[in-house]
């Protein structure tokens, strides 16, 4: 397929044949089996990597601190179909008991407190839902609690990191130590005192064992 496809994207954008965005994505044999060239083989033939088509995303305030872009419906064409809107409320209740916060809703939201039992942060005194916001990154609140889980793992990693070296500084002075023990115990095994050396020598040349 030709680099210059309209088709071969990372990410497909519903179109009409005026070019302006649709709820529905034009159908055309270049557009039936989106894919996209991530490379090429030992042969040197073009890798292609099929592009899933999604018709419903949703952002996700992630524990990490991560803004993941999910797709909640499956398939070109909105589906209002009961499996369709099944999965959506799965996908959303996976992410939601995992951690996860829909990133439109505030994190003081009780939108969805058949599934958190409540708000899904606690909020600090005076502070309430502010309704949440669909601009990038979410309301203020949203963007407060993402910093706090970045820090959070920040600083699980600082520790991790931590106790990693100081294990291994623990390990290197073991060694070093019985490096160090082994060297002395050989030297004191083979030294030679020279005063029992010359005392042993003239023994041997009395006896005439030396010359």
């Amino acid at each position: 397929m030709s680099n210059q496809n309209p088709f071969v994207t990372d990410q497909l954008t519903a179109r009409n044949p005026n070019g302006q965005s649709n709820a529905t994505y034009e159908l055309t044999k270049s557009s039936a089996n989106p894919v996209r060239h991530i490379g090429r083989d030992g042969r040197g033939f073009p890798i292609e990597d099929t592009i899933p088509t999604a018709s419903k995303w949703g952002w996700f305030l992630m524990p990490d601190g991560g803004l993941n872009k999910v797709p909640l419906r499956t398939g070109s064409v909105p589906s209002m179909h009961a499996d369709a809107i099944a999965y959506e409320n799965e996908v959303t209740y996976d992410i939601v008991m995992a951690g996860g916060i829909p990133a439109h809703l505030c994190p003081y939201s009780t939108e969805l407190s058949y599934i958190t039992k409540g708000p899904f942060a606690q909020p600090p005194p005076g502070v309430t839902d502010c309704g949440g916001s669909t601009k990038e990154g979410g309301c203020i609140h949203l963007q407060e609690i993402r910093k706090a889980r970045i820090a959070e793992v920040q600083r699980r990693y600082d520790l991790d990191l931590e106790q990693f070296t100081s294990r291994q500084h623990e390990e290197y002075e073991r060694m070093r130590q019985g490096i160090v023990q082994g060297v002395g115990e050989a030297i004191a095994k083979h030294a030679v005192n020279p005063v029992a050396a010359r005392a042993e020598k003239a023994q041997r040349m009395r006896e005439g064992k030396d010359e």
